[in-house]
Protein backbone atom coordinates (compact mmCIF):
# COMPACT_ATOMS: atom_id res chain seq x y z
CA UNK A 1 0.00 0.00 0.00
CA UNK A 2 1.52 3.20 -1.04
CA UNK A 3 2.08 5.87 1.32
CA UNK A 4 1.11 9.24 1.88
CA UNK A 5 3.57 12.40 1.47
CA UNK A 6 2.30 13.60 4.37
CA UNK A 7 2.90 10.61 6.55
CA UNK A 8 0.81 7.26 6.99
CA UNK A 9 -1.84 5.30 4.56
CA UNK A 10 -3.08 7.67 1.28
CA UNK A 11 -7.04 7.19 1.78
CA UNK A 12 -7.12 6.79 -1.84
CA UNK A 13 -4.63 4.50 -2.39
CA UNK A 14 -6.36 2.49 0.48
CA UNK A 15 -9.98 3.28 -0.88
CA UNK A 16 -8.55 2.00 -4.74
CA UNK A 17 -6.83 -1.37 -3.52
CA UNK A 18 -10.02 -2.00 -0.99
CA UNK A 19 -12.14 -2.32 -4.18
CA UNK A 20 -9.67 -4.17 -6.07
CA UNK A 21 -11.42 -7.46 -6.50
CA UNK A 22 -8.08 -8.90 -7.02
CA UNK A 23 -7.80 -12.58 -5.54
CA UNK A 24 -4.34 -11.94 -4.05
CA UNK A 25 -4.81 -8.54 -2.37
CA UNK A 26 -3.04 -8.52 0.59
CA UNK A 27 -6.41 -8.25 2.86
CA UNK A 28 -4.54 -8.67 6.61
CA UNK A 29 -2.31 -5.84 5.17
CA UNK A 30 -5.71 -3.52 3.71
CA UNK A 31 -7.30 -4.34 7.58
CA UNK A 32 -4.32 -3.11 9.28
CA UNK A 33 -4.63 0.33 7.41
CA UNK A 34 -8.34 0.60 7.92
CA UNK A 35 -7.27 1.25 11.41
CA UNK A 36 -5.35 4.17 11.41
CA UNK A 37 -5.96 5.86 8.03
CA UNK A 38 -6.79 9.50 8.09
CA UNK A 39 -10.61 9.54 6.91
CA UNK A 40 -10.96 13.23 6.74
CA UNK A 41 -11.26 13.25 2.67
CA UNK A 42 -13.10 9.72 2.20
CA UNK A 43 -16.76 11.39 2.88
CA UNK A 44 -16.10 13.36 -0.39
CA UNK A 45 -14.13 11.51 -1.98
CA UNK A 46 -16.79 8.37 -1.77
CA UNK A 47 -19.38 10.79 -3.25
CA UNK A 48 -17.62 12.27 -5.75
CA UNK A 49 -16.88 8.32 -7.14
CA UNK A 50 -20.20 7.12 -5.77
CA UNK A 51 -18.90 3.86 -4.62
CA UNK A 52 -20.40 4.01 -0.99
CA UNK A 53 -22.32 0.59 -1.30
CA UNK A 54 -19.20 -1.39 -3.03
CA UNK A 55 -16.76 -0.13 -0.31
CA UNK A 56 -18.96 -1.37 2.46
CA UNK A 57 -19.80 -4.55 1.54
CA UNK A 58 -15.89 -4.71 0.94
CA UNK A 59 -14.97 -3.55 4.74
CA UNK A 60 -17.51 -5.65 5.98
CA UNK A 61 -16.23 -8.66 3.85
CA UNK A 62 -12.06 -8.32 4.97
CA UNK A 63 -13.32 -7.56 8.40
CA UNK A 64 -12.09 -3.59 8.44
CA UNK A 65 -15.47 -2.78 9.35
CA UNK A 66 -14.49 -3.42 12.98
CA UNK A 67 -11.14 -1.42 12.50
CA UNK A 68 -12.40 1.52 11.32
CA UNK A 69 -13.42 5.29 12.79
CA UNK A 70 -16.70 4.19 14.29
CA UNK A 71 -17.96 8.36 12.42
CA UNK A 72 -16.78 7.17 9.06
CA UNK A 73 -18.25 3.79 9.06
CA UNK A 74 -21.80 5.44 10.14
CA UNK A 75 -22.01 7.66 7.83
CA UNK A 76 -21.07 5.00 4.95
CA UNK A 77 -23.81 2.91 6.25
CA UNK A 78 -26.46 5.83 6.30
CA UNK A 79 -25.36 6.47 2.55
CA UNK A 80 -25.90 2.70 1.55
CA UNK A 81 -29.32 2.73 3.21
CA UNK A 82 -30.49 5.67 0.96
CA UNK A 83 -29.13 4.57 -1.98
CA UNK A 84 -30.88 0.69 -1.47
CA UNK A 85 -33.94 2.94 -0.65
CA UNK A 86 -33.75 4.44 -4.64
CA UNK A 87 -33.11 0.59 -5.71
CA UNK A 88 -36.12 -0.66 -4.14
CA UNK A 89 -38.20 1.73 -6.63
CA UNK A 90 -36.31 1.39 -9.54
CA UNK A 91 -37.34 -2.51 -9.07
CA UNK A 92 -40.95 -2.61 -8.43
CA UNK A 93 -41.22 -0.04 -11.75
CA UNK A 94 -39.24 -2.63 -13.53
CA UNK A 95 -40.94 -5.23 -12.58
CA UNK A 96 -44.58 -3.23 -13.39
CA UNK A 97 -42.98 -2.58 -16.69
CA UNK A 98 -42.45 -5.89 -17.38
CA UNK A 99 -45.65 -7.25 -16.25
CA UNK A 100 -47.15 -5.08 -18.53
CA UNK A 101 -45.02 -5.56 -21.29
CA UNK A 102 -45.44 -9.10 -21.34
CA UNK A 103 -49.40 -8.40 -21.04
CA UNK A 104 -49.15 -6.21 -24.15
CA UNK A 105 -46.82 -9.38 -26.16
CA UNK A 106 -44.04 -6.94 -26.75
CA UNK A 107 -40.49 -8.43 -26.69
CA UNK A 108 -38.20 -6.45 -24.46
CA UNK A 109 -34.60 -6.81 -22.98
CA UNK A 110 -33.65 -5.22 -19.87
CA UNK A 111 -30.22 -3.36 -20.02
CA UNK A 112 -27.81 -1.63 -18.44
CA UNK A 113 -28.76 -1.14 -14.28
CA UNK A 114 -31.85 -3.23 -13.90
CA UNK A 115 -29.57 -5.88 -16.15
CA UNK A 116 -27.08 -5.58 -13.07
CA UNK A 117 -29.34 -5.85 -10.23
CA UNK A 118 -31.07 -9.18 -11.86
CA UNK A 119 -27.82 -10.66 -12.46
CA UNK A 120 -26.35 -10.02 -8.61
CA UNK A 121 -26.60 -13.06 -7.03
CA UNK A 122 -24.48 -14.68 -10.10
CA UNK A 123 -22.09 -12.05 -9.87
CA UNK A 124 -21.24 -10.11 -6.94
CA UNK A 125 -21.10 -6.53 -6.40
CA UNK A 126 -22.82 -6.25 -9.78
CA UNK A 127 -25.57 -4.55 -7.41
CA UNK A 128 -23.55 -2.49 -5.52
CA UNK A 129 -24.45 1.00 -6.56
CA UNK A 130 -27.07 2.86 -7.50
CA UNK A 131 -29.29 2.36 -10.25
CA UNK A 132 -31.01 5.70 -11.40
CA UNK A 133 -33.42 4.15 -14.11
CA UNK A 134 -35.16 1.15 -15.80
CA UNK A 135 -33.36 0.83 -18.84
CA UNK A 136 -35.57 -1.30 -21.67
CA UNK A 137 -34.16 -2.49 -25.18
CA UNK A 138 -36.85 -3.32 -27.76
CA UNK A 139 -37.28 -3.54 -30.98
CA UNK A 140 -37.10 -0.16 -33.66
CA UNK A 141 -40.64 -1.04 -34.46
CA UNK A 142 -42.32 -1.57 -30.93
CA UNK A 143 -40.36 1.84 -29.54
CA UNK A 144 -42.87 4.34 -30.10
CA UNK A 145 -46.24 2.42 -29.86
CA UNK A 146 -44.79 1.27 -26.75
CA UNK A 147 -43.59 4.89 -25.87
CA UNK A 148 -47.24 6.26 -26.49
CA UNK A 149 -48.88 3.95 -24.89
CA UNK A 150 -46.88 4.53 -22.08
CA UNK A 151 -48.58 7.71 -21.61
CA UNK A 152 -51.63 6.86 -22.46
CA UNK A 153 -51.08 4.60 -18.57
CA UNK A 154 -50.00 7.73 -16.97
CA UNK A 155 -46.67 8.39 -17.82
CA UNK A 156 -45.15 11.67 -18.54
CA UNK A 157 -41.95 13.52 -19.89
CA UNK A 158 -38.94 12.82 -17.33
CA UNK A 159 -37.00 15.52 -18.93
CA UNK A 160 -37.10 18.39 -21.33
CA UNK A 161 -37.77 17.04 -24.57
CA UNK A 162 -34.48 18.87 -26.41
CA UNK A 163 -31.85 16.73 -24.16
CA UNK A 164 -32.91 13.74 -25.99
CA UNK A 165 -31.97 14.58 -30.05
CA UNK A 166 -34.04 13.26 -32.53
CA UNK A 167 -33.21 10.08 -33.84
CA UNK A 168 -31.14 8.93 -30.67
CA UNK A 169 -30.91 5.35 -29.31
CA UNK A 170 -33.56 5.64 -26.74
CA UNK A 171 -36.76 8.10 -26.69
CA UNK A 172 -37.63 10.78 -24.19
CA UNK A 173 -37.66 9.02 -20.95
CA UNK A 174 -40.76 8.75 -19.61
CA UNK A 175 -41.89 8.96 -15.88
CA UNK A 176 -44.79 7.73 -13.22
CA UNK A 177 -45.83 8.24 -9.83
CA UNK A 178 -42.45 6.87 -8.22
CA UNK A 179 -39.92 9.44 -9.83
CA UNK A 180 -38.32 6.45 -11.57
CA UNK A 181 -37.73 7.29 -15.58
CA UNK A 182 -37.85 4.86 -17.91
CA UNK A 183 -35.99 4.93 -20.56
CA UNK A 184 -37.43 2.75 -24.15
CA UNK A 185 -34.00 1.87 -26.32
CA UNK A 186 -33.57 1.00 -29.85
CA UNK A 187 -30.07 0.64 -29.21
CA UNK A 188 -27.16 1.54 -26.99
CA UNK A 189 -24.76 3.37 -29.14
CA UNK A 190 -25.63 5.92 -31.89
CA UNK A 191 -22.90 3.86 -33.95
CA UNK A 192 -25.03 0.46 -33.12
CA UNK A 193 -27.82 0.16 -35.60
CA UNK A 194 -30.85 -1.25 -33.48
CA UNK A 195 -31.45 -4.79 -35.77
CA UNK A 196 -28.21 -5.22 -34.54
CA UNK A 197 -28.21 -4.54 -31.28
CA UNK A 198 -31.53 -6.39 -30.78
CA UNK A 199 -29.79 -9.74 -32.37
CA UNK A 200 -26.52 -9.05 -29.72
CA UNK A 201 -28.51 -8.65 -27.05
CA UNK A 202 -30.76 -11.53 -27.52
CA UNK A 203 -28.21 -13.93 -29.31
CA UNK A 204 -27.00 -15.38 -25.58
CA UNK A 205 -29.39 -13.32 -23.68
CA UNK A 206 -30.28 -14.81 -19.93
CA UNK A 207 -33.67 -15.48 -18.60
CA UNK A 208 -33.83 -14.55 -14.77
CA UNK A 209 -36.82 -15.54 -13.31
CA UNK A 210 -38.53 -13.02 -10.82
CA UNK A 211 -42.27 -12.73 -9.52
CA UNK A 212 -43.94 -15.34 -11.61
CA UNK A 213 -41.96 -13.53 -14.93
CA UNK A 214 -39.35 -14.39 -17.08
CA UNK A 215 -37.56 -11.58 -18.11
CA UNK A 216 -34.38 -11.33 -20.60
CA UNK A 217 -30.89 -9.70 -19.91
CA UNK A 218 -28.35 -9.99 -22.06
CA UNK A 219 -25.18 -11.94 -21.58
CA UNK A 220 -22.42 -11.16 -19.41
CA UNK A 221 -20.22 -10.38 -22.48
CA UNK A 222 -23.07 -8.16 -23.99
CA UNK A 223 -23.29 -6.08 -20.23
CA UNK A 224 -19.49 -5.71 -20.70
CA UNK A 225 -19.31 -3.80 -24.20
CA UNK A 226 -22.42 -2.15 -23.61
CA UNK A 227 -20.57 -0.41 -20.54
CA UNK A 228 -17.84 0.15 -22.82
CA UNK A 229 -19.84 1.94 -25.12
CA UNK A 230 -21.97 3.88 -22.61
CA UNK A 231 -18.40 4.82 -20.94
CA UNK A 232 -17.43 6.27 -23.93
CA UNK A 233 -20.62 8.85 -24.50
CA UNK A 234 -20.30 9.83 -20.80
CA UNK A 235 -16.89 11.26 -21.22
CA UNK A 236 -14.42 12.39 -18.36
CA UNK A 237 -17.70 11.25 -15.95
CA UNK A 238 -16.73 7.49 -16.93
CA UNK A 239 -13.36 8.03 -15.12
CA UNK A 240 -15.02 7.67 -11.56
CA UNK A 241 -15.56 4.39 -10.27
CA UNK A 242 -18.64 3.91 -10.13
CA UNK A 243 -18.29 3.36 -14.29
CA UNK A 244 -15.00 1.29 -13.77
CA UNK A 245 -16.89 -0.85 -11.11
CA UNK A 246 -19.53 -1.82 -13.47
CA UNK A 247 -17.11 -3.04 -15.75
CA UNK A 248 -14.69 -4.52 -12.97
CA UNK A 249 -17.19 -7.16 -11.42
CA UNK A 250 -18.38 -8.56 -15.03
CA UNK A 251 -14.41 -9.36 -15.74
CA UNK A 252 -13.82 -9.89 -12.16
CA UNK A 253 -16.65 -13.04 -11.84
CA UNK A 254 -18.38 -13.82 -15.55
CA UNK A 255 -17.44 -15.98 -18.22
CA UNK A 256 -15.99 -13.32 -20.77
CA UNK A 257 -16.27 -14.21 -24.39
CA UNK A 258 -12.84 -12.01 -25.11
CA UNK A 259 -13.39 -12.64 -28.94
CA UNK A 260 -16.75 -10.74 -28.80
CA UNK A 261 -14.74 -8.11 -27.15
CA UNK A 262 -11.56 -7.92 -29.43
CA UNK A 263 -13.50 -8.11 -32.01
CA UNK A 264 -15.71 -4.93 -30.83
CA UNK A 265 -12.49 -3.20 -30.39
CA UNK A 266 -11.54 -3.53 -33.46
CA UNK A 267 -14.36 -2.30 -35.48
CA UNK A 268 -16.68 0.55 -36.06
CA UNK A 269 -18.49 0.92 -32.54
CA UNK A 270 -16.30 3.06 -31.29
CA UNK A 271 -15.22 6.56 -31.70
CA UNK A 272 -12.15 6.62 -30.19
CA UNK A 273 -10.88 3.04 -29.50
CA UNK A 274 -7.55 4.48 -28.52
CA UNK A 275 -9.01 6.28 -25.46
CA UNK A 276 -11.44 3.48 -24.69
CA UNK A 277 -8.93 0.89 -24.45
CA UNK A 278 -7.23 2.65 -21.47
CA UNK A 279 -10.32 3.05 -19.84
CA UNK A 280 -10.88 -1.11 -20.15
CA UNK A 281 -6.82 -1.88 -19.49
CA UNK A 282 -8.14 0.52 -15.80
CA UNK A 283 -11.31 -1.28 -14.96
CA UNK A 284 -9.55 -5.12 -15.72
CA UNK A 285 -6.78 -3.68 -13.36
CA UNK A 286 -9.34 -2.95 -11.13
CA UNK A 287 -10.87 -6.24 -11.62
CA UNK A 288 -7.60 -8.01 -11.12
CA UNK A 289 -8.31 -9.60 -13.81
CA UNK A 290 -5.32 -9.74 -17.44
CA UNK A 291 -7.63 -9.56 -21.00
CA UNK A 292 -5.88 -10.83 -24.08
CA UNK A 293 -2.99 -8.60 -24.99
CA UNK A 294 -4.58 -7.41 -28.24
CA UNK A 295 -7.27 -5.29 -26.57
CA UNK A 296 -4.65 -3.28 -25.11
CA UNK A 297 -2.41 -2.68 -28.01
CA UNK A 298 -2.68 1.14 -28.76
CA UNK A 299 -4.48 2.25 -25.74
CA UNK A 300 -3.81 5.62 -24.40
CA UNK A 301 -3.43 4.36 -20.79
CA UNK A 302 -5.50 5.37 -17.45
CA UNK A 303 -3.79 5.55 -14.08
CA UNK A 304 -6.09 4.87 -11.29
CA UNK A 305 -3.76 5.11 -8.63
CA UNK A 306 -2.37 8.73 -10.02
CA UNK A 307 -5.90 9.95 -10.34
CA UNK A 308 -6.91 8.58 -7.08
CA UNK A 309 -3.67 10.85 -5.42
CA UNK A 310 -4.91 14.01 -7.30
CA UNK A 311 -8.05 13.96 -6.11
CA UNK A 312 -7.07 13.63 -2.48
CA UNK A 313 -5.05 16.52 -3.04
CA UNK A 314 -7.93 18.66 -4.85
CA UNK A 315 -10.13 17.92 -1.65
CA UNK A 316 -7.23 18.34 0.44
CA UNK A 317 -6.46 21.80 -0.96
CA UNK A 318 -9.86 23.37 -2.28
CA UNK A 319 -11.70 22.39 1.12
CA UNK A 320 -15.85 23.20 0.56
CA UNK A 321 -15.46 24.90 -2.92
CA UNK A 322 -17.37 22.31 -4.60
CA UNK A 323 -16.85 24.41 -8.73
CA UNK A 324 -13.12 24.31 -7.78
CA UNK A 325 -13.18 20.64 -6.69
CA UNK A 326 -14.87 19.97 -10.06
CA UNK A 327 -12.51 22.18 -12.46
CA UNK A 328 -9.74 20.51 -10.85
CA UNK A 329 -10.47 16.69 -10.72
CA UNK A 330 -12.24 17.16 -14.65
CA UNK A 331 -8.84 18.45 -15.93
CA UNK A 332 -6.61 16.40 -14.18
CA UNK A 333 -9.23 13.76 -15.65
CA UNK A 334 -9.10 14.89 -19.17
CA UNK A 335 -5.02 15.34 -19.10
CA UNK A 336 -5.10 11.73 -18.03
CA UNK A 337 -7.43 9.87 -20.60
CA UNK A 338 -6.52 11.84 -23.45
CA UNK A 339 -9.68 14.12 -23.36
CA UNK A 340 -9.87 17.80 -25.03
CA UNK A 341 -9.40 20.21 -22.51
CA UNK A 342 -13.45 21.21 -22.56
CA UNK A 343 -16.63 19.72 -24.18
CA UNK A 344 -16.93 22.08 -27.52
CA UNK A 345 -20.51 21.24 -27.71
CA UNK A 346 -23.19 23.62 -26.12
CA UNK A 347 -20.35 26.54 -25.39
CA UNK A 348 -21.78 29.94 -23.86
CA UNK A 349 -20.42 33.20 -25.94
CA UNK A 350 -18.65 36.15 -25.37
CA UNK A 351 -17.40 37.21 -21.41
CA UNK A 352 -18.69 33.78 -20.27
CA UNK A 353 -16.95 31.62 -22.59
CA UNK A 354 -13.21 33.35 -22.05
CA UNK A 355 -13.92 32.90 -18.12
CA UNK A 356 -14.53 29.21 -18.78
CA UNK A 357 -11.82 28.84 -21.11
CA UNK A 358 -9.58 30.48 -18.35
CA UNK A 359 -10.62 28.42 -15.74
CA UNK A 360 -10.14 24.75 -17.69
CA UNK A 361 -6.61 26.15 -18.45
CA UNK A 362 -5.81 27.13 -14.95
CA UNK A 363 -7.25 23.95 -13.54
CA UNK A 364 -5.30 22.48 -16.22
CA UNK A 365 -2.22 23.98 -15.48
CA UNK A 366 -2.72 23.12 -11.94
CA UNK A 367 -2.61 20.02 -12.32
CA UNK A 368 0.43 19.81 -14.52
CA UNK A 369 2.64 21.69 -12.12
CA UNK A 370 1.45 19.12 -9.55
CA UNK A 371 1.78 15.97 -11.27
CA UNK A 372 5.61 17.03 -12.56
CA UNK A 373 6.35 17.21 -8.71
CA UNK A 374 4.11 15.36 -5.95
CA UNK A 375 2.18 13.64 -8.38
CA UNK A 376 5.24 11.60 -9.57
CA UNK A 377 6.58 10.93 -6.25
Amino acid sequence: MARDPRGGTHPGLLLLHTLRLDREVDLDGLRSSWSCVSVDQLPALVQMERCGTWLLRRLREIGADQVIKPEFMTWLVEQSRAGAARNLLVDARAMELGRWLSGKGVPFVFIKGIARRLLAERHPYLDARVTSDVDVLLKAEDAEPVWKALQDEGYRFATDPELTPTGHYHLIPLVQRDAVSVELHTSTSRRVLPEEEWRRSTARALRIEREGLGHLVPSASEMLWQTVAHAETDGVSAYHLRYFQDAAVLMASAEIDWTIIEGRFGGSDLENPARMRGWFAAAAWLAGVTPPRAIGEGAIPFDLELAMRWRVAVLRMAGDRPRVIEKLVEQGTRTEAGLDIAESSSAPAGALLLRRRFAHASARRAYLAWRATAGRA
